[in-house]
């Protein structure tokens, strides 16, 4: 058995895969959707972040962390979207290594202006 301790909990915010769903103490378990929880806090906050989701089951424990990001005002580009998604991207590159990023309209996309960005993202 496996129990992660404060020491030990060096994953994603905190949180190590297999830790008991019970030591987090700002996680409250959904009634809607069983095996998922929503903390208002993790062992590593982010500033940007305003909750986050963990899933965990008895046998497995924690298997999947999920932070949600805070409201950001956006114009038609998505400028200031697009710069805080390069922000985090940088952060996330510096403890995991670096990732992919997929940026690009779906081929026969109606939405191909530049000023329209944020309108096919929705």
């Amino acid at each position: 058995m496996f129990a992660a301790t404060p020491s030990l909990a060096d994953g994603p915010f905190g949180v190590t895969m297999g830790q008991d769903p019970g030591l987090l103490k700002e996680c409250k378990p959904r009634t809607e959707r069983p095996g998922w929880y929503i903390c208002s806090a993790l062992p590593r906050t982010h500033p940007d972040m305003e909750a986050y989701q963990v899933q965990a089951f008895p046998e497995t424990g924690v298997c999947f962390v999920k932070a949600i990001g805070k409201d950001i005002q956006i114009n038609p580009f998505g400028t200031s979207l697009k710069a805080k998604v390069d922000s985090l991207e940088a952060q996330v590159a510096e403890t995991y290594g670096r990732s992919q990023k997929r940026d690009f309209l779906r081929s026969g996309s109606v939405w191909k202006e530049a000023a329209e960005w944020t309108t096919g993202l929705s």
